[in-house]
């Protein structure tokens, strides 16, 4: 199965469901793939257009056709991020203007996405800080940049802070008690939220 966040709603990709596993209904769509991907494109310009559905599933006998007849529709960009906690199960975030986030960064090709967090480690708690980051899941969520849509596949890393260690001064990021994270998905999304379950 697939789950790509979409305006911040699921569209899952996946096998066909088991009879009576899936409710259809006001705010979950079940859709069958007829195996063309004008298909797909109806349902992402639906999720980005509007929030009147909590998930939109799609199912096919054959889900990695699915999958990339789905990926013939965006530009991929491949991320590495990393949810740090410190000793006191603190979590660092970073803050823009109309939210906060994870560290992320841009893993260019051929590089290893590991490396990567490890260097969003340093960039944002210094120097010193543990090397042993332990993998979580990959995450889906796409944006549009003009008439252009990007896929961003983001590879997700957990890392334990080395003591109560102050975020570098010069950056946006801050930590915050595990149970003070806000409810507002505009603050920090859904699809960020469920990484803290892991």
């Amino acid at each position: 199965m697939y789950k790509i966040y979409i305006n911040d709603t699921p569209l899952l990709l996946t096998p066909p469901p088991e009879t009576g596993t899936v409710a259809a209904g006001e705010t979950h769509l079940l859709a069958r793939y007829p195996g063309k991907s004008k298909f797909l494109l109806h349902y992402v310009d639906m999720l980005e257009h509007t929030r009147r559905w909590e998930s939109i599933q799609v199912y096919s006998a054959d889900p990695d056709a699915l999958w990339k007849d789905f990926l013939q529709l965006y530009e991929l960009r491949e991320m590495a991020g990393i949810l740090v906690r410190d000793p006191d199960g603190r979590i660092l975030l970073i803050r823009t203007e109309d939210h906060s986030g994870f560290p992320v960064g841009m893993v260019a090709s051929g590089a290893d996405p590991q490396a990567v967090a490890g260097q969003l480690a340093g960039n944002f708690l210094g120097a010193g800080q543990p090397t042993d980051l332990k993998a979580l899941d990959t995450t889906y969520h796409t944006l549009r940049e003009g008439r252009r849509r990007i896929l961003y596949r983001t590879h997700w890393f957990q890392l334990a802070a080395a003591g109560r260690t102050a975020p570098v001064s010069n950056t946006a990021a801050y930590w915050l008690d595990r149970e003070n994270v806000p409810d507002d998905p505009l603050i920090l999304s859904d699809r960020l939220k469920s990484l803290l379950q892991k």
